[in-house]
């Protein structure tokens, strides 16, 4: 989960080709972890590989796994403030667990380059492009790329400190450069060599945390990544038929690449702009239409237990009043839901039993939507649920066979519900 970046200037090319008074710049920003690393360590349950984090756990034991888990499902359910939040909470783990420079070296030194990477960078024209590493990972790891490949820039998002006598980890330092920290930092070095933002650079990418980058590229390659990122870029690269995707691919494709390619990707990463901003203007007018009409019911289907939202619960809590009755308190999933969102006033727990039902009459009153635990409320008790909130949708949620304890498949669905709910109906698909 590493960015590249490529920068070139056509019209700089020109310019030297005819006076030869400078050099023609261009920018290509890449990833290191997957994209110039290989990312092929992966702990069963998780939902994606890494070069270094992974292994970190791994390293440290079964606590360090279960840890690492339990870090991954907290980031997935919208948890965190933000990706430092989650790098802080990991490296805080691994302090705990007694992490030692010398397993920290030892992963450093194992990592390996993806196929055709050394070859690119020794074949890269460096009078035509300045490669820059932008990485969600170890300024350490970005490091050694650098000295590696000749790569003038990099930055990482976490660099490690170990004390000098029991080499034990001591300290971090956190950089802001992931998600939309990555293009912050090709932007200052956009203004710093005096390139067009529009058309001099190039990505090269493999994660979905490298969305937003890969948008804002006139021309950007996923390389074996992540399905959200090749819905984005211009160009992807994978794996096929068991043979390993190359970086010689993107040196094929950097090959034939004219002019015309960048004003053509300039002018699609313009258009998905504004498709963007459009679509969700379209969703705000049609959340107020839907307040002022007759409320179609939406229906709790299986597979909103299962699929990633396109809000998290979190997101959509921001501007929605909701209510989920009938966990018991000696549930596990009340006490998760009710850390989950205690800073949340718009998510109310009631339990199966109303203890003082003015309370719950009254606060169900002013929800907008209503879920219940099929497994704990009564038919008459939903009717009584009913009668509290009337006008709002109360829909029985269920704990599947397997997952009784856990919330994540609880919080995805009612995520799934609500943002069809309040944003999704009426509202046309302009892609």
């Amino acid at each position: 989960m590493a960015t590249s970046t490529l920068c070139h200037q056509f019209h700089s090319l020109k310019h030297s080709l005819i006076y030869g008074d400078r050099k023609d710049e261009e920018t290509p920003c890449l990833c290191v972890e997957g994209t110039i690393f290989n990312a092929r360590n992966k702990i069963n349950g998780m939902d994606y590989a890494s070069t270094m984090w992974q292994p970190l756990a791994q390293s440290l034991g079964d606590e360090g796994i279960r840890r690492e888990k339990e870090l991954h499902d907290r980031w997935e359910s919208g948890r965190f403030d933000d990706y430092l939040d989650w790098v802080e909470a990991t490296y805080k783990m691994h302090k705990e667990l007694g992490l030692r420079k010398q397993t920290f070296d030892h992963l450093l030194s194992c990592a390996e380059y993806n196929p055709g990477v050394t070859e690119f960078f020794e074949k890269l024209n460096r009078k035509q492009f300045i490669p820059v590493l932008i990485s969600g990972g170890f300024q350490e790891l970005v490091r050694r790329a650098q000295q590696e490949l000749r790569i003038p820039h990099g930055h990482g998002a976490c660099e490690y400190t170990f004390d000098k006598d029991d080499s034990l980890l001591r300290s971090c330092s956190l950089v802001p450069c992931d998600f939309a920290g990555k293009f912050k930092f090709v932007s200052m070095l956009i203004e710093r060599y005096k390139l067009k933002a529009n058309f001099d650079w190039i990505f090269i990418g493999d994660g979905k945390n490298d969305c937003d980058i890969a948008s804002k590229a006139p021309i950007s390659f996923a390389f074996n990544g992540h399905q959200r990122l090749k819905d984005v870029v211009t160009h992807h690269i994978d794996d096929r038929d068991g043979v390993p995707a190359s970086f010689n691919g993107i040196s094929t494709i950097l090959d034939a690449l004219t002019e015309s390619d960048y004003i053509i990707g300039n002018e699609r990463k313009n258009a998905r702009a504004r498709a963007k901003a459009e679509s969700i203007n379209n969703a705000r007018l049609s959340k107020k239409m839907i307040a002022k009409e007759s409320k179609e019911e939406v229906e709790i289907q299986l597979e909103d237990y299962q699929k990633r939202p396109e809000l998290h619960l979190s997101e959509i809590l921001e501007e929605h009043r909701i209510a989920f009755v009938g966990l018991r308190k000696s549930h596990p999933p009340f006490k998760k839901l009710k850390e989950h969102f205690a800073d949340k006033p718009n998510f109310k727990l009631f339990e199966a039993d109303f203890e003082n039902t003015n309370k719950v009459a009254n606060a169900l009153n002013h929800r907008e939507f209503i879920f219940f635990d099929v497994g704990c409320i009564s038919h008459s008790q939903v009717e009584q649920i009913k009668s509290y909130a009337p006008g709002a949708p109360v829909k029985g949620i269920k704990r599947l066979p397997g997952y009784l304890n856990d919330v994540e498949p609880l919080e995805r669905a009612m995520a799934n519900v609500l943002y069809r709910h309040f944003y999704a109906r009426d509202v046309k698909d302009e892609n």
